[in-house]
């Protein structure tokens, strides 16, 4: 049974509707409608990333601002119309969480969703005239990445069988953790728009001296500091926590310029804290919630390929 609260953020549901679509693009180009095709395969593609992002939690689905997102985030069924994020959010997220789902697998799923919103949208066939074997090599590719993370395959998608696991460094939260959380942050929201002036004055999280002051903040000593949004206030805030894997390496597959390696390290936060609203967490649970994540990653480059 899926644990989730709400048929749009429901993994179980989003799973099964991606693999129905999935096969309905390949009997749509079995019949010589590439077309369709390409359209039904890239609504597949968005709904496979969406029942992934929701196997972590159901609100990595929901866009943050919408009314309904508050039931998700505590656990309660609601028959409010909750409406979930955008195809370039899922592909930006599956990209910092997915193992070998980089940046160029992410433009190519950019690109799909853009073509099937102008297939949707407008007069154009943007689907046409597409080179075919390069693109079902792209496609499948990004396919593999997202059905790997969740311990499926293409054979297991196609006959809809469920997701497996859930990805590593999933955190169950209780609802009382989560309303706590939540109840925090309004609170220092509200705090800061009754601020007047120069005291509501926003900190650039980039500021040397900002960094120097928040290392004493933080309670524990961790691998990494890294610059984010504070929840409250928006302004730039900070966040704290170690390596959760060794060094993952990508070698880009389709980029025009060559280089040896890329290669991504992984941080899971543990503490968070705001200069601007004061507003702080010195449990990673706390931070998880309060960020909607509390993953970080950086890649950096070998030498270029002469």
């Amino acid at each position: 049974m899926s644990r989730n609260i709400c048929g749009v953020v429901d993994r179980d549901m989003l799973y099964r509707k991606s693999s129905s679509y999935i096969k309905r693009a390949l009997e749509s180009k079995d019949a010589g409608d590439l077309g369709m095709a390409w359209l039904f395969a890239s609504i597949a593609l968005e709904l496979l990333g969406k029942a992934v992002l929701a196997d972590r939690h159901p609100f990595w689905v929901v866009e943050p601002r919408d009314r309904g997102s508050i039931f998700v985030e505590v656990g309660k069924k609601t028959m409010m119309k909750v409406k979930t994020i955008a195809a370039r959010t899922v592909y930006k997220k599956l990209e910092e969480i997915v193992p070998g789902f980089d940046r160029e697998i992410m433009s190519f799923c950019n690109d799909v969703a853009t073509r099937r919103n102008a297939e949707l949208h407008s007069g154009e066939s943007p689907f046409e005239n597409m080179c075919a074997d390069d693109w079902d090599k792209r496609y499948w590719d990004a396919c593999d990445k997202i059905l790997e993370y969740v311990g499926s395959s293409r054979e297991r998608w196609l006959d809809g069988n469920k997701i497996s696991y859930s990805p590593p460094y999933y955190i169950e939260k209780n609802a009382i953790l989560i309303v706590a959380v939540i109840l925090k942050v309004d609170n220092a929201k509200t705090a800061f728009k009754n601020k007047k002036g120069a005291i509501q004055k926003q900190f650039p999280s980039n500021d040397s001296a900002d960094l120097s002051l928040v290392r004493g903040m933080f309670r524990g000593k961790y691998d990494q500091i890294w610059d984010c949004t504070c929840p409250a206030c928006e302004s730039g805030a900070f966040a704290t926590g170690n390596q959760i894997e060794d060094p993952a390496t990508e070698k880009p597959q389709y980029s025009e310029r060559s280089y040896d390696e890329l290669f991504k390290r992984n941080f899971i936060a543990e503490e968070f804290v705001c200069l601007t609203c004061d507003l702080q967490f010195f449990i990673g649970e706390e931070v998880y919630i309060a960020l909607k994540d509390g993953s970080y990653y950086e890649k950096y480059e070998t030498r270029e390929v002469v």
